[in-house]
């Protein structure tokens, strides 16, 4: 105020007409840190009110806090116009306030050192990641801004992100510690919501506890592609995560089908309740669907249940869907395809059946194995009696009792070797049967015994049934 009472002052003395209109800009230090704030006076002499100067070429360099203006007319009836600023630094560097206009008079420029935030030699000025140059409309993005404490008693606050053109989820705040330095994460998802090119700025940044610091970051810039025309709103922009499970329900079977999406539709996945519903063969507003916010609202999880088929084998693969999704990477239209379980599903009477005819053939199975375990037993011991016996006519006494496997009720039911032969039914048992009754008649060398006891023991004995 007494500098102002001071220009009026000498102002007095001096025509304004002879002066003209005149701009001049005041800081009141050499350099700034960053989280700190620059006071700025604009001063502006002349002989009409001039109104609010535009600071749109400081903007990128500084966020421009306006405090208020003070006028006053000069005894020549021209006006002095103080208007004080508060300017805080986005970024590190020096920065020159540009020349401005304003009544008809300009600035002179102002170069602004600014340096960083360092306290117990920690740095503490934030960092946002970097965002993509280009996203898609509809797509979500996840950024950043990662900060330091100047001492572990510090807290940090963060004003609600507000970006328009976009929608803003907020995760919870992380904290770690790296070499003795406890370090925070901010981290947005962002959706963009209407194409074009946005310039993107994040709240201010306050750390408070020993000193006080108030961080604005640079602008970043985005720019949005639309969507081509042809693509359904309800069509996920992203790939989406596909899980197949069983569900069971009051002891009835359903197929589950779960995707997880990161932007936030207002309607199920475009036609996946159809596709689902002619799979199960059934209408499709049979078709359940549940659709649930998870991660703190950052994601969402669409559910869809179908009943099982009453048909289905469970072999092989499920039945194949193919989920339309807008490939951001791609920028086409892309499926992904995902397979149903498999699983075994009859109905009621058909089990019934199936289970008796699968006891008729295990039944009959039993009883095949149980003749084939005897037949072998049988075989073995005749085998054992043959090796044993010591002439041709103890041999013909075994073949007649013990010569055909389960002959009948009656145990000597053969009488003679050719009626033994006769039920064999085959060639070689009829010459079995003659060489055995020529040596039970006339002397036999030992070594034709013994050709003839291996013949026997090769033969099988299986009788034609009557």
């Amino acid at each position: 105020m007494v500098r102002l009472l001071y220009l009026l002052f000498t102002l007095q003395l001096i025509p304004a007409t002879l002066l003209g209109a005149q701009l001049a800009i005041e800081i009141n230090k050499d350099q700034i840190e960053m989280g700190k704030y620059l006071k700025v006076q604009i001063i502006y002499e002349g002989d009409s009110t001039p109104g609010q100067a535009n600071l749109n070429k400081w903007s990128n360099a500084f966020y421009i806090d306006r405090q208020d203006i003070e006028t006053e007319s000069t005894p020549t009836g021209g006006t002095i116009a103080v208007e004080k600023l508060r300017l805080y630094p986005r970024r590190i560097g020096v920065h020159t306030l540009h020349s401005i206009a304003l009544g008809g008079a300009i600035s002179q420029p102002v170069k602004i050192p600014v340096i960083p935030s360092v306290r117990n030699e920690i740095n503490g000025t934030p960092e946002w990641s970097v965002l993509p140059e280009k996203i898609w409309q509809g797509e979500s993005v996840k950024t950043c801004v990662n900060m330091k404490l100047f001492d572990p008693g510090n807290t940090i606050k963060i004003d609600d992100a507000d970006l328009p053109g976009f929608s803003v989820k907020t995760y919870p705040l992380g904290k770690h510690l790296v070499k003795d330095e406890l370090s925070l994460q901010q981290c947005w998802k962002i959706t963009a919501n209407n194409d074009g090119i946005h310039k993107l700025s994040l709240p201010a940044i306050k750390q408070r506890g020993r000193g006080r610091w108030k961080y604005y970051l640079p602008h970043q810039s985005l720019e949005v592609l639309p969507l081509p025309s042809y693509i359904p709103p309800s069509v996920p922009v992203g790939k989406p995560l596909l899980e197949a499970k069983l569900y069971i329900d009051n002891k009835n079977a359903y197929w589950q089908l779960i995707a997880t999406i990161d932007d936030h539709l207002n309607s199920e996945i475009y036609g996946l309740r159809a596709e689902l519903a002619d799979i199960a063969n059934i209408a499709v507003d049979e078709v359940k669907f549940e659709s649930r916010l998870i991660e703190s609202g950052l994601k969402q999880r669409q559910i869809f249940r179908v009943p099982l088929p009453p048909w289905l084998w469970g072999y092989g693969n499920g039945p194949e869907l193919a989920v339309r999704y807008f490939d951001t990477e791609k920028g086409i239209l892309s499926n992904e395809n995902i397979h149903l379980l498999p699983q075994w599903q009859v109905p009621n009477w058909f089990q019934t059946l199936l289970a008796f005819i699968t006891g008729v053939v295990l039944l009959f199975a039993l009883q095949k194995s149980h003749r084939l375990i005897k037949k072998f037993i049988w075989h073995s011991k005749l085998k054992k009696m043959i090796i044993q016996a010591s002439d041709a006519n103890q041999l013909r006494h075994l073949i007649l009792t013990e010569g055909c496997f389960n002959p009948g009720p009656a145990a000597n039911e053969f009488k003679t070797l050719q009626q033994w032969a006769v039920r064999i039914g085959d060639e070689t048992a009829m010459e079995i049967a003659n060489r055995l009754n020529k040596y039970c008649f006339s002397t036999i060398k030992e070594d034709h015994l013994k050709e003839l006891k291996a013949t026997l023991c090769r033969y099988k004995f299986f009788c034609i049934t009557k």
